[in-house]
């Protein structure tokens, strides 16, 4: 076995939340009075947090008031509707499964805020991981290597011989921070040439590409 330990992003590459997340941030950029944006502008602004997610939606800087108004309001109201859309790329539980099966610890770390990564991994995975964090006190948003280092250790894993799979540039640059290997999706909110790009060890297109990496 190349991996025992296995550590998940959320959005983009276990669940795809990418329609939830496009409602609830222009939702709230109305009740702001905000103009809203497009689904591919939210696909973009992806990966680096809620906080940069609505930066980048409502054009307010983090240390403005209304930037905290607003942020305050869609974490709530997306934790209200966080599934709605939202739904497991196909083959996804099935892999998980098989991975511990084969004895491989897996654990999710994600830049989503903490309580709706609670919510969905309950879920839809219940009793599956290990270890399940998203951003919260203590955990820096990826790609600070800090949420990788704590699943790792939570997980009584080896960085030799853990394996970091995510959708998007952040989660390469988070895992290569923490001296880790990396497989990069090609099914989630980033397209394969910028999973190539930043350098991936691994690139899977389906499921199947990603379980035989593992074992």
């Amino acid at each position: 076995m190349k991996y025992n330990t296995v550590i998940f992003d959320l959005d983009g590459t276990l669940l795809d939340t990418l329609d939830d997340l496009a409602d609830a941030v222009n939702h709230t950029l109305g009740v702001f009075g905000k103009k809203t944006v497009s689904r591919d502008d939210v696909r973009r602004f992806t990966g680096y947090g809620a906080g940069h997610l609505i930066s980048m939606a409502s054009g307010e800087p983090k240390d403005s008031g209304l930037f905290k108004e607003i942020l305050e309001y869609y974490l709530k109201y997306y934790k209200e509707h966080a599934n709605i859309k939202t739904a497991p790329y196909p083959g996804v539980i099935d892999m998980v499964e098989h991975l511990r099966a084969h004895g491989v610890k897996c654990g999710v770390l994600s830049n989503k805020p903490d309580p709706a990564v609670q919510i969905l991994i309950d879920l839809y995975f219940p009793g599956v991981f290990d270890f399940v964090s998203g951003e919260r006190e203590g955990i820096t948003p990826k790609p600070d290597p800090s949420g990788i280092n704590t699943a790792i250790a939570a997980l009584g894993g080896e960085k030799a011989t853990t394996l970091y799979v995510g959708d998007s540039e952040s989660d390469v640059i988070a895992a290569r921070n923490a001296e880790v290997e990396v497989a990069g999706v090609t099914w989630g909110f980033r397209d394969r040439e910028v999973l190539v790009s930043e350098g991936a060890d691994v690139i899977a297109d389906n499921c199947e590409e990603l379980f035989s990496a593992c074992i």
